[in-house]
């Protein structure tokens, strides 16, 4: 008896033993080579004149990479459409960025974040007379979205039904059909909003915030057929980061405090 219960003793170490090796294995495994896309959205993510890729939420990922030992950085993160962006992370070690995190979203992807809490508002003219009263059982108000977009999740709650939601390709669509009265209202956050405005060459001072719809945290997204044991690194590098002054030297640099 004494014979089996010392060599079960020494089987449960061994055990332990083995999965503590294949523990730090895993910790030590290198970084793969990831597949990384953004879609522009000043001050995260944008391309310079001189066709560099920058902006907040890229430097800060370039900060993780380099904390988990990768080679990669602003080099390998490549601005293309955010539909194109989103169907990449089908494929494996892929990471798309900054995407809203939504509860449809959430099972679908691994998350690194969050980067920023955003805070998403209707919009309309300044000189409209909607209120807020008017999104109720019945209406018969109209919006421009950019497919894919989050911004669909909402239509819902503010009664919109789908046939009153029009569905667009490019991002400074909604607020240009808004500015020419082809639509009662859209919904943006206001980083973004006033962003594409100058972009539309519209002066911001034509819209007004109406009231705030959700405010929600941007991440990033990488796929589910990356290995865990690299997102809880990227993880823990965010987390470390955010304790820093790194972080906050980040969102003074970007306007974002």
């Amino acid at each position: 008896m004494q014979v089996c219960k010392i060599t079960l003793f020494l089987l449960n170490v061994t055990l332990i033993s083995m999965m503590n090796m294949a523990h730090a294995e895993a910790i030590n495994l290198p970084p793969p080579k990831f597949t990384i896309f953004t879609e522009g959205w000043v001050p995260f993510q944008y391309e310079t004149e001189k066709g560099e890729t920058t902006g907040m939420a890229v430097e800060l990922l370039e900060k993780i990479l380099k904390g988990i030992h990768s080679t990669q950085d602003r080099s390998d993160m490549h601005i293309i459409p955010w539909t194109r962006a989103v169907r990449s992370l089908e494929d494996e070690n892929a990471i798309v960025f900054s995407m809203t995190v939504t509860d449809e979203r959430l099972p679908k992807y691994h998350w690194v974040g969050p980067i920023y809490e955003i805070t998403n508002s209707i919009y309309i003219l300044a000189d409209s007379r909607l209120s807020e009263s008017d999104f109720n059982v019945g209406n018969s108000l109209t919006t421009a979205i950019v497919l894919g977009d989050v911004n669909f999740q909402y239509m819902p709650d503010l009664f919109i039904d789908t046939d009153r939601v029009t569905g667009v390709t490019s991002d400074i669509s909604p607020i240009k059909m808004l500015h020419r009265g082809r639509v009662d209202f859209i919904i943006d956050n206001n980083l973004n909003f006033k962003e594409v405005a100058e972009r539309a060459k519209l002066d911001i001072k034509k819209f007004k915030k109406l009231f705030s719809v959700d405010s929600s945290a941007i991440s990033f997204a990488l796929s589910k057929k990356t290995s865990e044991v690299h997102v809880k690194r990227m993880q823990d590098q965010l987390n470390s980061i955010k304790h820093s002054s790194e972080y906050i030297e980040l969102l003074e640099k970007y306007d974002l405090e």
